[in-house]
Formats: C-alpha cells, sequence, structure tokens
C-alpha cells in the first residue's frame, strides 16, 4: 500500500512540473534590439549588461534572461531577470518588446520565465 501511494504521489509531483522548453541562446543581433527596447526604460541603457539570455525555438520568440545597468548613482544594481518576446520573421533586423523586468519589490519576470519552461 505504502509503495501505491509514494507512485501515485511521484506521478502527480512529475504532472505537475513544467516541460522545459527548447530555446537557444540570443544573437548578438536579438540583444542589440533589447537594448534598443530599454532605451527610454534605463537611467544608462549604455551600462546595460546581459547574462544567460534565451529565446524559445517556438513561434513565439519568448526572451528570457538577466540584465543589469546602473542606477542614477552610477552603481550596478545587479542581475534581474527580464521577459519579453522577439520578432524576426519577415524582418531585416530582430525587434524586442521586453514586457517585465523584476526589482527588488517583484519577482513577475522570473515567475514567467518559469511558467514558459525558459529557467
Amino acid at each position: 500500500m505504502k509503495r501505491i501511494f509514494a507512485a501515485a504521489l511521484a506521478v502527480m509531483v512529475l504532472a505537475g512540473a513544467h516541460a522545459q522548453t527548447a530555446k537557444r541562446a540570443a544573437t548578438p543581433k536579438e540583444l542589440a534590439a533589447i537594448k534598443d527596447s530599454l532605451q527610454s526604460t534605463l537611467k544608462d541603457a549604455d551600462s546595460l549588461k546581459f547574462k544567460d539570455v534565451d529565446v524559445s525555438l517556438d513561434s513565439k520568440g519568448t526572451l528570457c534572461g538577466l540584465l543589469n545597468a546602473k542606477n542614477s548613482y552610477g552603481a550596478y544594481v545587479g542581475y534581474v531577470y527580464f521577459f519579453g518576446a522577439v520578432f524576426t520573421e519577415h524582418l531585416k533586423e530582430p525587434v524586442a518588446m521586453v514586457l517585465s523586468i523584476d526589482d527588488g519589490d517583484t519577482n513577475i519576470a522570473e515567475q514567467m520565465c518559469k511558467k514558459y519552461g525558459m529557467i
């Protein structure tokens, strides 16, 4: 009976796990498009650094990664998650749209990246 219960519990846990999405690393052109989309949002967009930026291989172009930039005091704030989309089909250059950037109060971008299996 214990074995049956343990097996049923394991199936429930595995069924609730999110599948990992097929993804690839963002290209330099896609990173430039992300930077362009953040020009008016960041205090110092020229200081922008990226880490572990991935794009989903499905047609949605889901975009997740970490970014770091300087604040108004000139100090880097530390890497935080961002979530968005990148569009490339039928375009000469990619276009990116960042939908959420985590800050000290929220972690919506990280949650969305997890929900879509990007991290």
